[in-house]
């Protein structure tokens, strides 16, 4: 995601430095969320909800200098920010772009046990959530910023003690277990990211919401993705296209178009195709010019006297 503040502040004397991206609307002291909420994060001053009744009309949200959220009327001039998604981001709908680790990930509001757990990331073509470094770790944390529990793709099933990863990796290096975690409590083999953003090690059968990761894999990077001419890397796919002059067949085929069978190719004279393109030529006596016309050639006969 990209933020930036656009305007100016045409006021300033006004302690307001940016409207909240997420323009929040005003129905009966409910303040909804312009895109569905993924973030339930409040950050209101003290008293501030109990002033809605008394100052009617402020139905937008500003961020101040403080960092707190203000309730304020629509009309307000003041400076924005906006939130664009990365173009590039190749993740269907609903998945978040990590693009450091070139992965998507998204969570299911789905209470399972583990082994449910992995059936879920497995239909989905991924695999449940593998945190290998503090960054990942952070950027997790910003998008499950909603007081639930999530399974992560971390156990020691296989021997106790030795965690591993789904992908088979041993976990090593960047941990962030709560404290006195790992415990094995009560046969404890499975991990679960807890609302406190610490991982815990619990019984594998509890039923606990889940969060999967899918790896970016490029479709185009083997034999061109099948595709003849040009492959387009696209969430969860591949698109073919062709190059000019060759039309796309079966999804993936280019076969040349014949450019002479409409309107001649737009030659006067003679058209022939050829792969990609198509060739103008004239009749005898004539000339061609601009590539496509025939102008005919005209001989002048000088008598000499003698």
């Amino acid at each position: 995601m990209l933020h930036r503040v656009i305007s100016p502040n045409p006021n300033p004397q006004s302690n307001i430095l940016y409207v909240v991206d997420r323009t929040i609307s005003f129905y009966e002291e409910l303040f909804i969320f312009m895109h569905p909420a993924k973030y339930i994060l409040q950050n209101w001053p003290k008293g501030e909800l109990f002033d809605l009744l008394i100052n009617g009309g402020e139905d937008c949200v500003v961020l101040n200098r403080d960092g707190c959220w203000d309730d304020m009327s629509c009309k307000r001039a003041s400076n924005f920010i906006c939130q664009i998604r990365d173009k590039d981001a190749p993740c269907r709908d609903g998945w978040e772009w990590y693009k450091k680790d070139k992965k998507c990930i998204k969570q299911f509001q789905t209470k399972e046990n583990m082994r449910y757990a992995k059936k879920i990331c497995n239909m989905a073509d991924g695999r449940l959530l593998q945190i290998p470094d503090a960054g990942t770790q952070k950027f997790v944390e910003y998008i499950l910023n909603d007081g639930r529990d999530y399974w992560i793709g971390l156990s020691d099933v296989e021997k106790e003690g030795q965690f591993k990863w789904s992908s088979g990796e041993q976990l090593s290096g960047f941990q962030h277990w709560s404290r006195g975690e790992p415990n094995n409590l009560g046969e404890e083999d499975c991990v679960l990211l807890a609302s406190n953003k610490f991982w815990h090690n619990v019984p594998c059968s509890m039923n606990v919401e889940v969060i999967c990761e899918v790896k970016n894999k490029n479709e185009c990077e083997q034999n061109n993705g099948g595709c003849d001419h040009v492959c387009v890397n696209t969430p969860g796919s591949r698109k073919c296209s062709c190059k000019p002059g060759y039309t796309l067949v079966n999804g993936v085929q280019c076969i040349d178009k014949n450019e002479c069978k409409h309107n001649n190719g737009g030659c006067n004279h003679i058209c022939v195709n050829t792969p990609g393109s198509r060739k103008c030529s004239c009749k005898p006596w004539y000339t061609l010019v601009n590539g496509i016309q025939c102008l005919g050639n005209t001989v002048l006969i000088s008598n000499e006297q003698n």
